[in-house]
């Protein structure tokens, strides 16, 4: 395909007739290869409708991560960057195959072992740390502009203490555990789900309601987070090279 014998408007119009009746690739491996040489000759043509054309087949496909990470890359494609972190973050590093490592780079794999080591650390410490009893904050006494520093912590007698130690177990049992479970742990946004299930005769119903607003208003996704800050620096770093 000579492209540069007519303006984009003409390549556009000649990529758009000649691909309309082009019959599909029936292999998967064929059609990415070709999908991803169409890539290759219209970011060097500056075609935009044959860039997209190859970016909406591949995106039609599936495609392992590291794959996806490295046709980022190559095409400055950033955001196929998140998904492809969180489809790596959903399950382990030591799955990815020396093949893997080499398509995403090794400074990219230094970026994801670090997020995932802060991510196992995150998580870790959510598990085992249960959130506290909602502190509620004194009102002001007469002449006073703002409450006192110190804050109480809201409890429903007579089950104060009860519901304190019941909520820390139940955390524990019902959410810890789970968050490190080996094979398959929950991820930080199922949490809610799983604190609106808790019940215990030891946890007054206000308590758990409490707990449940509490998580549902301030809750700190914190894989989500991690994610995004791996993608961060990996769309930056991508960046830098686009540059060189």
């Amino acid at each position: 395909m000579l492209f540069e014998m007519f303006d984009e408007g003409g390549a556009n119009h000649k990529l758009t007739n000649g691909f309309s009746g082009w019959t599909p690739l029936s292999d998967n491996l064929q059609k990415e290869r070709v999908m991803a040489n169409l890539l290759k000759v219209t970011d060097v043509w500056e075609i935009a409708v044959g860039r997209q054309y190859a970016i909406d087949n591949l995106e039609s496909m599936y495609l392992p991560p590291s794959r996806r990470l490295e046709l980022a890359r190559m095409f400055s494609i950033f955001h196929w960057v998140e998904p492809a972190v969180t489809e790596i973050f959903s399950g382990r590093l030591s799955a990815l195959s020396i093949e893997d490592i080499g398509r995403v780079d090794i400074k990219v794999y230094s970026i994801l072992v670090k997020g995932m080591e802060r991510l196992e650390i995150e998580m870790r410490r959510t598990a085992n740390v249960a959130p506290p009893m909602i502190p509620a904050t004194p009102s002001p006494k007469a002449g006073e502009s703002h409450p006192p520093l110190q804050t109480t912590y809201v409890f429903h007698k007579p089950y104060n203490l009860d519901c304190a130690a019941t909520w820390k177990r139940l955390w524990w049992d019902k959410v810890g555990r789970q968050l490190l479970h080996p094979d398959a742990p929950i991820k930080s946004d199922a949490i809610l789900g799983e604190v609106k299930k808790l019940s215990h005769k030891d946890l007054h119903e206000k308590c758990r309601l409490d707990m449940v607003q509490k998580i549902e208003a301030e809750i700190v996704f914190v894989d989500k987070r991690i994610i995004a800050g791996v993608t961060a620096a990996i769309v930056e770093y991508y960046t830098t090279l686009g540059s060189q």
